[in-house]
């Protein structure tokens, strides 16, 4: 979007707030995953200095970042459980008899104040499986599907397709004819 006011151009890109996990994962011997994982949590922000005034009555959202970045190497199979992303929001809130409530020493039987504060933690549970073969792929899709409650199409199995690339934000990646034994041991 563009406007213009007298000789000034404003010129505005959308951007998605977004809650976005990356994981890119790395297999080492002995069945561990070497796993670097950003996550970045986008949210629009509240208060004062929530916009900003870029001229001709056009004013923009801020958005705040919070972002965690790690590494860590987990044995096939094992549980990581990742927190930190953790916003906190203060209030307060007076409500009162209009004009009553203002006047001094008597004002504060006229009225009441409310102190809210909201804490939000982001945690998150990732649990990597190395898989070598299409029945070892079913069986670990299966499980996943009993112990979450999601349905086949929700959580489709990851392809074994060699060549194959897929987003690292995939979550439901299309589902591939199943390779030979002979092409997966190539791999």
């Amino acid at each position: 979007m563009s406007t213009t006011s007298g000789s000034q151009q404003s010129n505005i890109q959308y951007q998605d707030v977004v809650l976005k996990i990356e994981v890119v994962p790395l297999i080492n011997s002995a069945r561990e995953i070497s796993l670097q994982i950003v996550e970045t949590n986008d949210t629009l922000a509240k208060g004062i200095n929530s916009e900003t005034q870029i001229g001709g009555g056009v004013s923009v959202p801020k958005i705040d970042t919070q972002k965690l970045t790690t590494t860590v190497i987990v044995p096939d199979g094992a549980t990581i459980l990742m927190g930190g992303l953790i916003s906190q929001t203060d209030s307060k809130t007076s409500a009162g008899i209009p004009f009553i409530s203002t006047v001094p020493l008597i004002g504060n039987l006229f009225k009441s104040t409310t102190d809210d504060t909201e804490r939000r933690e982001l945690v998150v549970m990732i649990q990597p499986s190395v898989v070598f073969d299409v029945p070892e792929l079913k069986e670990v899709s299966k499980t996943e599907r009993d112990l979450t409650g999601f349905s086949s199409k929700e959580l489709s199995p990851l392809s074994m397709k060699s060549g194959q690339k897929s987003s690292p934000m995939s979550l439901n990646p299309p589902v591939e004819e199943p390779i030979s034994s002979a092409e997966a041991k190539q791999e």
